[in-house]
């Protein structure tokens, strides 16, 4: 492997350019407003108009890393002061120091300080130890790790589309029928937590989701494992989320354990169920107290809620076909993106040549 370079002489710094505005004095525009997790709104001017790589300065996302922490920001758009803006140093390519970043351990490697509010600062982030590769091989690396990215945004675009025809399909079966009680159409069960000394990241047990901050676009995503749980979801089963925020919906994808901020909805034809309670947005208005964490709704008021059902057996084909479709980009998704962390661990290695990397075609 070649020797590498600071990450500070791999960029040039742009974050004085930074300006921090409170949400009551954004002025809605088309022009991205990003913050440390992505863009958070879209206001009526920009600092910026060039790709730039930006990096989360401050959270706990920075230690838990549920989300990503580093993205490209492109076209016009403004950056408040939660995210480090860096441009690219002459021989340096953005894309290959972007997925660089994307999975570096900067608190693995004692970068992230605080002990209340998690910071990466500007001298630490500089610090960090970056390949020093020629440019086109940085290209050629960044290009592989492109292709499986293409990828995934193709199955993700392709999930939104099949979401979409499922709920124009359920929406038009359901117009003008009357509303059945969620109880005489699912089986409910309300989630309850494990011993917390079962809980684990080894994998013992079967995963655990506890709620809503463990859940996905569609399904949830495992962080955790109970080894003694108290409530098992099984394929197929649906997550609702039954404290603040009341009503996210997710699907399992294998049997998994719950906790109490879920409640199990068990239904012969889960897909129609899934546009049901989704498909609603304000089906749980009345129970989410505007601006609290507490509220929460429990088995009874579950299972009095009215919900649009159909038993149109053409109408459940049709859900389930696009709910086979959604569920395979997912999982395709979960596998590429699987494999782009570890090829991108070997590429950046030297243990792996890019002419030796079979790429993934769309």
């Amino acid at each position: 492997m070649s020797g590498t370079v600071s990450l500070g002489d791999a960029t040039v710094s742009h974050s004085s350019r930074r300006v921090p505005v409170k949400g009551s004095d954004r002025r809605v525009g088309p022009y991205p407003y990003w913050g440390a997790s992505g863009v958070v709104d879209y206001v009526d001017d920009y600092l910026f108009d060039k790709p730039m790589l930006l990096v989360s300065e401050d959270g706990e996302n920075l230690l838990s890393r549920k989300t990503p922490i580093a993205f490209i920001a492109t076209g016009k758009y403004w950056v408040n002061n939660h995210a480090h803006v860096l441009a690219a140093a002459p021989g340096y390519d953005l894309r290959f120091l972007y997925y660089f970043v994307s999975t570096y351990d900067f608190n693995g490697h004692g970068l992230v300080t605080g002990s209340g509010q998690p910071k990466l600062n500007a001298a630490n982030l500089r610090r960090v130890r970056v390949p020093s590769l020629p440019l086109e091989e940085q290209e050629r690396i960044a290009g592989v790790l492109g292709a499986f990215d293409d990828l995934i945004e193709t199955n993700r675009r392709l999930s939104r589309h099949a979401n979409d025809l499922q709920r124009a399909a359920f929406l038009r079966a359901t117009d003008g029928l009357l509303r059945v009680a969620i109880s005489e159409l699912m089986q409910v069960e309300m989630g309850q937590s494990p011993p917390g000394h079962t809980y684990n990241s080894d994998g013992d047990g079967l995963p655990f989701f506890q709620g809503v901050k463990d859940f996905g676009d569609r399904y949830p995503a495992i962080r955790i494992y109970c080894s003694e749980p108290r409530r098992i979801a099984e394929p197929g089963d649906l997550l609702l989320a039954v404290r603040a925020p009341i009503g996210r919906v997710n699907v399992a994808t294998e049997r998994c354990a719950t906790g109490r901020g879920l409640a199990i909805l068990r239904s012969a034809n889960s897909a129609v169920a899934l546009q049901a309670l989704t498909a609603q947005p304000d089906l749980w208005a009345a129970y989410e107290d505007e601006g609290t964490v507490f509220s929460s709704i429990n088995r009874k008021v579950i299972s009095e809620q009215r919900i649009r059902w159909s038993n149109d057996p053409v109408l459940a084909d049709v859900l389930e076909t696009l709910d086979h479709l959604v569920l395979d980009c997912h999982e395709q998704n979960v596998a590429l993106a699987r494999q782009r962390d570890e090829l991108l661990s070997l590429l950046m290695s030297g243990k792996v040549r890019v002419r030796d990397v079979e790429v993934p075609m769309s």
